[in-house]
């Protein structure tokens, strides 16, 4: 039966970076999953964590993405109220064994990723940078409408496809509203892509910015 009175463990940044380095080494199924807000886990995250935004009514689905309903899962969450939370949704979809979580204020050893606005891709594209394209949507999605010379890969797959990408190429990830490129960027990070970056607003957004449109430099690097 399962306990979803019982509360979750409280962490040390210490235990958590043990658990990652047990699972480099061992190629264990430990997974540690951060429930914030896209945002906020761009601007700095537990390193080898990966984002599902608790709020959203895919959090479930993107987890039994990625997670092994065995194996062993942190959360790093806001504070304690929202790791409980989490908890419990991960219970109810079948994840048996969420053992901690440490809150995100508490972190000092920090990973960013670059959430990248529509209107730089833009420009970097118009002055002929060239940063791999992959987009996460699923083939309908990309075929009604998609950036020339991006990859498809939908969400579903990325975790049995994603070896065809490049670890080292600066990687734009894409979707239709965000969602789930942030998702997908920072699931590959934590398989070590190197120079990934989520487009902020996904399709929508870019389908916003004229292409005509004079835009500064960019910071995006293209290879």
């Amino acid at each position: 039966m399962i306990d979803l009175v019982k509360l979750p463990l409280r962490q040390t940044e210490s235990e958590f970076s043990a658990v990652e380095q047990e699972a480099l080494q061992s190629a264990s199924n430990t997974t540690i999953v951060d429930v914030r807000g896209w945002l906020k886990f761009g601007e700095g995250h537990f390193p080898g964590s990966w984002n599902i935004v608790l709020e959203s009514a895919d959090f479930a689905k993107s987890a039994g993405i990625f997670v092994e309903r065995k194996g062993r899962i942190l959360l790093v969450s806001e504070d304690y109220g929202q790791a409980h939370r989490a908890r419990l949704k991960l219970l109810r979809a079948g994840f048996r064994h969420i053992e901690g979580f440490i809150e995100a204020h508490k972190l000092t050893a920090l990973h960013r990723i670059t959430q990248l606005a529509a209107a730089d891709l833009r420009s970097t594209l118009s002055r002929g940078g060239k940063p791999a394209l992959l987009d996460v949507r699923s083939s309908r999605e990309y075929w009604s409408a998609s950036i020339p010379e991006s990859t498809n890969i939908p969400l579903e797959t990325l975790p049995v496809r994603f070896a065809e990408l490049s670890t080292s190429r600066p990687l734009v990830v894409i979707c239709q509203d965000g969602y789930r490129s942030a998702v997908a960027s920072s699931w590959l990070q934590s398989k070590g892509f190197e120079s990934v970056h989520h487009l902020i607003g996904g399709m929508n957004a870019y389908g916003d910015v004229s292409s005509s449109e004079f835009l500064p430099e960019p910071s995006l690097s293209a290879a």
